[in-house]
C-alpha cells in the first residue's frame, strides 16, 4: 500500500514483508508526523530483534490504518447508513473496517491532497482528484436526500470523508464545488451567521440560501485548493504534544489574531459547538507549512437557547475559560471591527438580536473597565 501526496509517494507499507518505508518524512500527514518511520524486518539478527521490530512495525501499521480510517464518515451522520450500503454491508466501526471502506474510494478527501493506492495500481492523482473530476451523482443524492439507489460509476467521492451530523452533499457548479447542507432552521442559522460576519473583519466561509429537490438548504464553497489544505485543531494539538510544545502557546504565538476573533465571534453568536474538529488550520499542500487558522465555518450550533442564557458556560474552544472570559480576554488583544451597525433584520429571532447586541455592548464597554 502506498500513501500518496498528489503524485508523490510519501510512505509505503507492506504487511507481507513487515516493512515500512518513509520516502518523504517532512510531507507525512500531521496525524503521522513523529509516529511512523522506516523499518524492515529483514534487518533482524536475533529473536530479541525480531520481537522488538515486530512490536514497532505493528505500532506503525496501526497508526497508518487508523489515519486512513479517519477519512470515513461516522454512522451518526444523517444518511450515513445508506452511504455505507452503497459500498459494503459491513458497518462495524473498527479502524480496520473503516480503512477498508476508505481504500475502496482511494481515501480521497477534499480537506487535503493525500490518497492511497496499491503497488501495481496505475491510477494517478489527475484521474481521481475530486476537485477536477466529475462527481458521482448517486453518492450526492444518497448523502443529501437519503435516496435508496444502487451504486454505479466512480467510487472516488467526497461524501465518504465529509464529517458532520446533518445531511449534506457536494455539487459541482461551474468550476467550483459547493457543499449543500440540510436542516431547516440550522441551515438558515448558517446563512444568518455568514451574513453577520460579512460585515466584520473576521475570515469566514461564505454561506448562502439554496435548495435541493424542493427543500431548503444552505451551501458554501469548498475552501481548499490544489495548493491549500486544512487540518483540524485536534490533530495539530496531538502533533504539537509529540513535539513537546504546548498547543495554545503555539497558536497564540503564531496566530493569535485569528484565534481571538474566533473567541469573540463564538461569544457573540452563543456558539456552543466549537469543538476541536470544528476549527483548525490551513497549510501549504506541497510543503505542509502551517499558514494560519482556516476561515471560520460550521455555525449551525449558533444561538443555542441554553447557551444564550448562560454566557459563563465553559468554552469548548478553550476549556480553561468560560465563553465570556475568553471573549473579554480576546477583545483587549485584537481588533474586532464591523462595517455597519447590526439591526433586527440581520437575525432570525428577536432573542438572538437582543442577546447578540447585549454581548457586543458588554465587550465594547470592557475597554473602560
Amino acid at each position: 500500500m502506498l500513501l500518496m501526496l498528489k503524485d508523490l509517494i510519501v510512505l509505503e507499507i507492506s504487511m507481507e514483508r513487515k516493512a515500512c518505508i518513509v520516502y518523504q518524512e517532512d510531507l507525512l500527514p500531521f496525524a503521522l508526523k513523529g509516529r511512523v518511520y522506516s523499518i524492515d524486518m529483514n534487518n533482524c539478527e536475533s529473536k530479541e530483534d525480531y520481537a522488538s521490530f515486530m512490536t514497532a512495525f505493528m505500532d506503525i501499521y496501526s497508526a497508518v490504518i487508523y489515519f486512513i480510517s479517519t477519512r470515513v464518515l461516522q454512522l451518526s451522520r444523517a444518511n450515513a447508513d445508506k452511504i455505507y450500503n452503497l459500498l459494503t454491508s459491513n458497518r462495524i466501526q473498527t479502524p480496520e473496517n473503516k480503512a477498508r471502506i476508505s481504500m475502496m474510494c482511494h481515501s480521497v478527501s477534499l480537506s487535503d491532497n493525500y490518497w492511497v493506492k496499491y503497488h501495481n495500481d496505475s491510477v494517478t492523482w489527475s484521474s481521481i482528484c475530486i476537485r477536477h473530476n466529475s462527481l458521482n451523482d448517486i453518492f450526492t443524492m444518497v448523502a443529501l436526500r437519503g435516496s435508496s439507489l444502487s451504486l454505479e460509476g466512480n467510487l472516488c467521492t467526497p461524501e465518504v470523508s465529509t464529517e458532520g451530523a446533518y445531511a449534506k452533499g457536494w455539487k459541482r457548479e461551474g468550476s467550483s464545488l459547493w457543499l449543500y447542507k440540510k436542516g431547516e432552521k440550522k441551515a438558515k442559522i448558517e446563512v444568518i451567521v455568514s451574513n453577520l460576519l460579512d460585515h466584520t473583519n473576521v475570515s469566514h466561509v461564505h454561506y448562502e440560501d439554496a435548495e435541493d429537490d424542493g427543500e431548503y438548504c444552505c451551501k458554501c464553497p469548498c475552501m481548499t485548493t490544489d495548493q491549500l489544505s486544512i487540518i483540524d485543531a485536534d490533530t495539530i494539538q496531538c502533533y504539537k504534544e509529540r513535539q513537546g510544545i504546548n498547543f495554545f502557546d503555539y497558536v497564540t504565538e503564531n496566530f493569535a489574531d485569528d484565534l481571538y476573533k474566533m473567541w469573540i465571534v463564538d461569544y457573540l453568536i452563543a456558539n456552543y459547538d466549537r469543538h476541536y474538529h470544528n476549527w483548525g488550520f490551513i497549510y501549504d499542500a506541497d510543503t505542509t507549512e502551517i499558514l494560519g487558522l482556516h476561515p471560520l465555518f460550521d455555525h449551525n450550533g449558533a444561538f443555542d437557547k441554553g447557551t444564550l442564557k448562560r454566557p459563563d458556560v465553559l468554552y469548548r474552544g478553550n476549556e480553561n475559560m468560560t465563553m465570556r472570559e475568553a471573549a473579554l480576554y480576546a477583545w483587549k488583544r485584537t481588533s474586532f471591527t464591523y462595517k455597519r451597525d447590526f439591526n433586527r433584520d440581520d437575525f432570525l429571532e428577536e432573542e438572538h438580536y437582543e442577546e447578540f447586541m447585549r454581548r457586543l455592548n458588554e465587550l465594547e464597554r470592557s475597554y473602560f473597565v
